[in-house]
């Protein structure tokens, strides 16, 4: 049972509380509509999540074996020369973007390689070690912004979650018993005024016959 606030009964707090009432009852559809979209954008995005964890797994795995048939090739003191001679410059541009009226995480990578040695002196599994290298960090930065955004959106669904219930359960429950109470109290009341009323002309008329 919704538990009363303190209210007087009468006609304006009466109409205070519908419109009370009306507030609650929009912010509730609009927090449950948002509520139901962010439920959908979550899994979709920890579809895609999974996915791009698939993919990284892979990346990395095939990796290890780009870099270990370069090994292969180059003595270790001279892979470790060679690898000192190579530059990976990268560059992040982190921004954030509204969704849902939420901020999530919009990563830009920007990656390129800078060469310093001759092509025809080194091992012919550089090269390829080298762009797989840049592309695992590219997708490696685009996970982390998919790992971010969801966790966002999972907050978000929580705290939306809370305040649909709060609003549900709690807010919108006891508005509605406020109007019930005040509505019942000012029919009471009324009915004693009419009572009165009739009571008051009752003696009215009574006394004016007996004067007669």
């Amino acid at each position: 049972m919704a538990r009363l606030a303190k209210v007087s009964p009468n006609r304006m707090e009466l109409l205070k509380n519908k419109r009370r009432l009306k507030l609650a009852e929009r912010g509730h559809k609009l927090l449950k509509d948002k509520y139901d979209e962010l439920v959908k954008r979550f899994y979709a995005f920890l579809r895609e999540h999974e996915n791009q964890r698939e993919e990284a797994e892979k990346q990395i795995g095939e990796l290890y074996l780009s870099f270990t048939l370069l090994r292969a090739q180059s003595p270790r003191l001279e892979l470790s020369t060679l690898m000192n001679r190579v530059l990976l410059e990268v560059k992040l541009d982190v921004e954030t973007k509204s969704l849902l009226n939420t901020k999530v995480p919009r990563i830009e990578i920007e990656s390129r390689l800078k060469r310093n040695y001759s092509a025809t002196l080194v091992p012919i599994a550089l090269e390829p070690f080298l762009q797989k290298l840049k592309s695992t960090i590219d997708l490696m930065a685009e996970l982390a912004q998919f790992e971010h955004t969801v966790r966002v959106l999972a907050a978000e669904m929580e705290k939306t979650r809370r305040r649909v219930n709060a609003l549900e359960h709690v807010f919108i429950p006891q508005i509605s018993a406020n109007i019930r109470f005040i509505s019942m109290k000012m029919d009471e009341i009324d009915r004693e005024n009419r009572i009165r009323f009739l009571r008051t002309k009752e003696l009215l008329a009574a006394e004016a016959e007996f004067s007669i």
